[in-house]
């Protein structure tokens, strides 16, 4: 399976139709399937932050989108600072440009290949951009499966629970951040057969793997 896998990183600018499948695809994963209430229109999910300084990802294979994320600088609005700060006062959200927001962070509940692949591409983006830190909203145990996967952590606040999806069940989060560049060595040699299997694509900064210790 894992021949022909890609990781596209992109901007809705480089590749429009691509920028609309990844819509499509977070409408199917995190609306239909997740039961998350978001923006839905016209068959897609999108919102506020899906604007021309985002930077997607889509892990694909024989065009199929199995996954994606989006990245933010920090420089810009985004949606943790921006939407849910009131979940950790006082805490000091990054602004800086070396300091990326993940967000919309998601695999097809089926595809043949599992979230460490969408990990990988991540590592291998934040290496390419040297990545100080990754800030992010996260459900609780999205976080506890971080940590089993040896990504370090660090909380900007305590859990709360923001809400309840479409099925009903609360939805438990917390802000904070995965601190790259302390743990880049680490991060890098746990997915090194995840980025290995990778063809990662970067059509905005055209940057290739050779940054990359494999």
């Amino acid at each position: 399976m894992n021949g022909g896998l890609r990781a596209i990183i992109f901007r809705k600018s480089d590749d429009p139709d691509l920028y609309w499948a990844i819509l499509r695809f977070r409408k199917a994963l995190f609306v239909d399937h997740l039961g998350w209430v978001l923006n839905v229109s016209r068959g897609v999910e999108t919102d506020q932050f899906d604007h021309e300084q985002a930077t997607y990802c889509a892990l694909m294979h024989s065009g199929q989108v199995l996954g994606c994320f989006r990245a933010i600088p920090c420089t810009k609005p985004y949606l943790a600072r921006d939407v849910f700060s009131h979940l950790a006062p006082g805490a000091h959200f990054p602004t800086d440009s070396e300091s990326w927001e993940i967000s919309r962070f998601g695999v097809s509940p089926t595809s043949p290949v599992g979230g460490a692949h969408l990990y990988a591409a991540m590592m291998a983006f934040a290496e390419m951009r040297d990545i100080r830190v990754l800030p992010a909203l996260v459900e609780l145990h999205h976080e506890r499966f971080l940590n089993r996967l040896g990504i370090r952590t660090r909380r900007y606040g305590r859990a709360v629970t923001i809400g309840e999806t479409a099925h009903g069940r609360p939805i438990r989060c917390v802000v904070g951040e995965i601190p790259f560049r302390e743990q880049r060595s680490i991060l890098l040699d746990t997915f090194s057969d995840q980025i290995a299997q990778l063809e990662i694509i970067d059509e905005v900064a055209n940057v290739g793997l050779d940054r990359i210790p494999a």
